[in-house]
């Protein structure tokens, strides 16, 4: 007896890079969706200055859908375009990156913030992931954009990816010279034994 899947299978390597971004769109909105709803019950408002004005919101979720829906409309192939190996890589870079986003979240429990807010006092995190890297969930949002781009195979998203990276560095320098006001030495001395994205 066959079994069913809501995705048909891939026949071609394009296909699958198609899958991949559509569903990871899907994926990251209801993960977006679900932040939202996370800072409305806890802080009593919703969060729009901090999901609108920095990420832009539901917009990357959305380019992901849109180009999923009609690849090479508004993109040019860049040489590995079409490939099973850029599909599979792209395909684990998505995989890893919502898995750190996960985990990095699931460790800050009750500190977890979207956006600084100087009115907000938190504890200072500083063990699991946090040990090593003070913005985990920076980190796996780059893999995802890494992914996003390997995947399509196009310059759209290696454009896009650039901005949001740029974006994403801003945000984390920021919010380390909130938690510097916040937290004082301590902070300083986190910052100089974990690395901003990756481990020391």
């Amino acid at each position: 007896m066959g079994g069913h899947s809501l995705l048909p299978k891939p026949s071609t390597p394009e296909e699958f890079a198609v899958q991949v971004v559509g569903t990871f769109s899907f994926l990251l909105g209801v993960g977006l969706a679900s932040q939202i709803l996370a800072v409305r019950a806890r802080n009593g408002r919703w969060p729009v200055k901090e999901v609108l004005a920095p990420l832009g919101g539901f917009l990357y979720p959305a380019l992901m859908f849109f180009w999923a829906m009609d690849p090479w409309r508004f993109d040019r192939p860049l040489p590995w375009a079409g490939t099973w190996a850029a599909g599979l890589l792209g395909l684990a870079l998505l995989c890893a990156g919502v898995s750190v986003m996960g985990l990095a979240m699931t460790q800050l429990g009750d500190a977890w913030r979207m956006g600084t807010d100087p009115e907000q006092r938190t504890l200072l995190v500083a063990d699991g992931l946090y040990a090593r890297v003070r913005h985990p969930i920076y980190s796996g949002f780059f893999a995802l954009l890494l992914g996003v781009w390997v995947a399509s195979g196009g310059i759209f998203f290696a454009v896009v990816g650039a901005v949001y990276a740029a974006v994403l560095l801003r945000k984390a320098r920021q919010e380390e010279r909130h938690l510097l006001d916040v937290f004082g030495g301590a902070y300083r001395d986190y910052l100089a034994r974990t690395g901003r994205f990756l481990p020391k």
